[in-house]
């Protein structure tokens, strides 16, 4: 991994600045190795594996390891434990080969988003009105955060904005980039604002299982979403 092993110090190479880059480094090298335990933790329990034994088969299988460098990458450039449990769940179900050329894509696919988009296609998933029962601590909490009671309403532009604590631009934005990635979809029926509810698109849905291997299938709709 070598883009993560320069020695920031001896990058800068000015004296004034050497005991704030002797810092610097070892903040990141921390962050390199707490990321990477987030990332195994979960990829270990994606796979159902102990952790000795998901180093063999990641040792043993090249499409998995090389998922789990590029993931390792991306992981040290973000602090959302969400995004970065998602990206090493990907990595555990990589060990399947039935499913890495899937699983390669959508990653190469999420190391294009920020955090952001993945909260709010969280959000938009559970607030549509066939919303699907999950059983994940992280879905369970933006099932919690958007209320239960909206079943049925549809999520507009505006919604995500104030569930989620984000400006309706920032907002716009967020959707604007998950429907060039066919996830969300602005819908014909009119919600908050008069605004377009928004809809997970089929390939939503199955990224979302493959990140989240609780979730199911199971159309339950009402209140039934948010239970654990």
């Amino acid at each position: 991994m070598a883009d993560h092993e320069l020695e920031i110090g001896g990058k800068l190479g000015i004296p004034e600045f050497h005991g704030f880059a002797a810092s610097i480094d070892g903040r990141y090298k921390g962050r390199w190795g707490k990321r990477t335990a987030e990332v195994l933790a979960a990829a270990a329990q994606a796979a159902d594996l102990e952790p000795d034994a998901l180093g063999a088969a990641l040792l043993d299988n090249d499409g998995a390891s090389d998922l789990l460098y590029r993931v390792m990458n991306r992981a040290v450039e973000v602090s959302d434990t969400q995004y970065i449990a998602a990206l090493g769940r990907l990595v555990g179900r990589a060990l399947d080969p039935a499913l890495i050329d899937e699983v390669a894509y959508l990653t190469s696919e999420l190391e294009r988003l920020e955090p952001v988009h993945l909260r709010v296609l969280l959000m938009v998933f559970v607030f549509m009105d066939q919303g699907q029962y999950v059983d994940d601590p992280a879905i369970a909490s933006v099932a919690a955060a958007v209320g239960a009671q909206t079943s049925g309403e549809g999520v507009a532009i505006p919604d995500v904005a104030e569930r989620l604590g984000i400006s309706e631009l920032a907002a716009t934005r967020a959707v604007d980039r998950l429907s060039t990635e066919s996830l969300v979809f602005r819908s014909g029926v009119v919600g908050k604002a008069g605004q377009p509810t928004l809809d997970p698109g089929e390939w939503a849905g199955r990224a979302l299982i493959l990140m989240f291997p609780k979730l199911t299938e199971v159309w339950l709709g009402g209140d039934n979403y948010a239970r654990r």
